[in-house]
């Protein structure tokens, strides 16, 4: 045998996918699978998303056009001509050889550094899954996807699994240990008020563009522990595009973090310090800038400062646990306490900053203590991590 196909399939997926798959072998719903192909003749490992036979193409392509469509998000892309995929019976996706390094041509390959590089990919993807979920979501919002046809979305991250098949002649099975139930409180119901507000034409609500969206801030996907002891207050979200429909310009992505944008790659090495629960959050949570820019000053009237201080009293109020408020960036510290009704510690940013020195507030009944630190936008988790606040964090929440 000159080949070793292995194909995959997240139970998640399988539990929202439509079922329309065409194989005798597998479920009707796992028709989309992370393939594994190893070629012996070739000296090569192939890692691609593969839309497999199904009987209803028509839905197949939407889902798929979704997924496209937030490909910086969900990490999916088609390397071949225009929609060509649309008329291909399996296209494939994202294909990548990932064996340069550890197989030689016409050699054997290092099956140590092969299992490696396998954990490394499910990983990958794992990491893109809930993303791939929320987008397939984000489908069924817009009337792409038939109601009947969808299952409740598990927001949660889950480690990929193959599908059941019941034949012995069905490609290897890859084990993964089964998903602990999550211990961490999810999303409390959105007011009104707050799922209501609009402030056009500075900015845009992530209610506008996903009425029935039930997160309030979109890097909860990442840190969205509500009963965390630590709230990592970003800014924003970033610009409208990137979630508006492409129909009016946009790009569609879910509602979710974006892992390459440079906040989030570098906050990941400093929060995975902390044992304890976290929720990502921004000070404008649902308002997306409508400058069309990813960063910069915000537009900050007295509407918009009256919602600041009702969302962030809000989400405090609902972390039972909260004892600590790390917040990054000094625009972040200054709308915040402002909002709070303290002008004079919102200019104390710089003092808080160099000192590591917490502003303790009474918020919800109770005390907290809020911490001031760089925006991790253009700083490094090791700059950030030999800051004073942060040192403090870490001395109250790990012990470190």
């Amino acid at each position: 045998m000159t080949s070793n196909l292995v194909r995959t399939i997240p139970r998640s997926l399988q539990e929202v996918l439509p079922p329309c798959g065409a194989s005798p072998v597998a479920p009707e719903s796992c028709w989309l699978t992370l393939d594994f192909w190893a070629e012996t003749s070739a000296s090569r490992l192939g890692v691609f998303w593969r839309a497999n036979p199904v009987t209803d193409e028509a839905t197949r392509n939407q889902i798929l056009k979704a997924l496209l469509d937030a490909g910086a998000h969900t990490g999916f892309e088609y390397k071949g001509s225009a929609a060509a995929w649309m008329e291909g019976a399996t296209p494939a996706f994202s294909g990548r050889t990932v064996s340069d390094r550890w197989w030689p041509k016409n050699g054997d390959p290092d099956l140590r550094m092969a299992a490696l590089e396998v954990a490394r990919q499910l990983e990958l993807w794992t990491e893109r899954l809930p993303a791939v979920l929320k987008q397939i979501r984000v489908a069924q919002a817009r009337g792409v996807i038939s109601e009947r046809d969808q299952q409740v979305l598990l927001p949660a991250q889950e480690p990929l699994d193959t599908a059941r098949r019941p034949r012995s002649d069905a490609p290897r099975r890859v084990q993964s240990t089964p998903a602990q139930a999550p211990t961490n409180a999810s999303t409390p119901p959105i007011p009104d008020d707050i799922r209501g507000f609009r402030a056009q034409p500075h900015y845009t609500s992530i209610f506008e563009v996903y009425p029935d969206e039930t997160h309030i801030y979109g890097t909860e996907d990442l840190y969205g522990d509500w009963n965390a002891e630590v709230l990592l207050m970003a800014k924003d979200a970033g610009s409208s595009r990137n979630f508006l429909p492409p129909s009016t310009g946009g790009l569609g992505w879910a509602w979710v973090h974006n892992p390459a944008r440079p906040t989030n790659r570098n906050l990941v090495p400093l929060a995975e310090q902390l044992p304890c629960g976290k929720l990502y959050a921004s000070f404008l949570g649902p308002l997306l800038r409508n400058d069309g820019q990813e960063s910069g000053d915000l537009v900050i009237d007295a509407s918009i400062r009256q919602f600041i201080q009702r969302l962030f009293i809000w989400t405090v109020e609902n972390m039972p646990r909260l004892k600590t408020v790390a917040v990054l960036g000094q625009e972040g510290w200054r709308e915040l306490n402002d909002a709070l009704g303290m002008p004079h510690e919102a200019r104390a940013w710089k003092r808080r900053h160099l000192s590591g020195e917490p502003l303790r507030v009474e918020l919800g009944g109770r005390g907290v203590y809020l911490v001031a630190l760089n925006h991790p936008a253009r700083i490094s988790a090791s700059v950030l991590m030999q800051q004073p606040g942060w040192k403090w964090i870490l001395q109250r929440h790990a012990g470190g």
